[in-house]
């Protein structure tokens, strides 16, 4: 079961109503101009090629849990309290990592207009988010062979109250230098639209 599963090349789909929706527009309200719709879809376009998504994943069964935290039998631990309480009857967890590459980043921030440097961002984030959101639904398509579910609630570190520092874990655990991606000193990740999350399983069988 403890597998990592790597996907070096993910075939992405732009989620168009997502970016819209981050730079602040609404569908159903908003309404540009042929020019805007044009100089918009055209930024849009060139980002979403910059973006080059990978992920990997991997389920680890749990040896305890008390005292705000998850221990695994290799040695590593979870701290995170609110995390920890929603494992009480799950006994596994399940480790992902994503990210869409550095390119996007380095292009984005070489841009002169805001404007154009905002699309940049919104698509690089919404891209993240969407090969999160694409894991996800691998994970739990492979875990019904199990007999297994994942929750589709997830959690990552530095949101609620599992410590940033948190991220050391996941590094360890999904080999995320293999992805190209690094940990500053202060445990944010490099490239910056990367994305780490974890979530309960449960399983019926192995």
């Amino acid at each position: 079961m403890e597998r990592l599963h790597t996907y070096p090349q993910l075939n992405v789909v732009y989620p168009e109503k997502a970016v819209f929706f981050r730079l602040g527009g609404n569908v159903a309200l908003t309404e540009l101009s042929d020019a805007e719709h044009a100089r918009y879809s055209k930024l849009a376009a060139e980002a979403y090629t910059l973006c080059h998504p990978q992920g990997r994943w991997m389920i680890k069964k749990t040896y305890s849990i008390k005292d705000g935290a998850i221990y695994f039998t290799d040695g590593n631990i979870l701290h995170g309290k609110m995390f920890a309480d929603r494992l009480s009857e799950a006994g596994y967890v399940w480790f992902a990592a994503v990210t869409v590459g550095g390119e996007i980043v380095e292009a984005r921030d070489s841009l002169n207009d805001i404007s154009a440097a905002a699309v940049y961002d919104a698509v690089a984030s919404e891209m993240a988010d969407e090969t999160m959101d694409m894991l996800q639904k691998m994970t739990f398509a492979h875990l019904a062979r199990f007999g297994g579910v994942l929750e589709s609630r997830r959690y990552s570190p530095g949101y609620g109250d599992m410590p940033l520092e948190e991220q050391k874990v996941f590094y360890r655990i999904l080999e995320m230098q293999d992805m190209g991606i690094t940990l500053t000193e202060n445990c944010f990740m490099i490239p910056e639209k990367s994305v780490t999350a974890v979530a309960p399983v449960m399983l019926q069988k192995q």
